[in-house]
């Protein structure tokens, strides 16, 4: 397999509001060398949006967790479809940015 290059877990999120009730979703990731690594998930004043960049922020925060155990369940790919593993592969390859 090869090394991962992401920021490692755990993340999380939240959301922020400023005075003007503009709202911006940020995940948050800690990282030992940039003390943290913030990806802003939405910023605007549509609070109809909010909803889903929460949830947008939620399964972004979760990729790091997501990720580990894909790669525990390829240690036991013999009880899982061929398909199943495929995904998985595929899955993986996605997160590491390779095609």
């Amino acid at each position: 397999m090869t090394e991962n290059k992401h920021t490692p877990g755990p993340w999380s999120w939240y959301t922020d509001y400023n005075e003007d009730n503009v709202f911006a979703v940020w995940v948050e990731a800690p990282d030992v060398t940039r003390k943290t690594a913030n990806i802003c998930v939405a910023d605007c004043s549509w609070v109809e949006l909010l909803e889903e960049a929460e949830a947008n922020a939620a399964l972004i925060a979760a990729a790091p967790d997501m990720y580990e155990v894909l790669e525990d369940l390829l240690k036991y790919k013999g009880v899982m479809s061929d398909e199943s593993v495929a995904r998985a592969r595929s899955a993986i390859a996605k997160a590491r940015g390779e095609k």
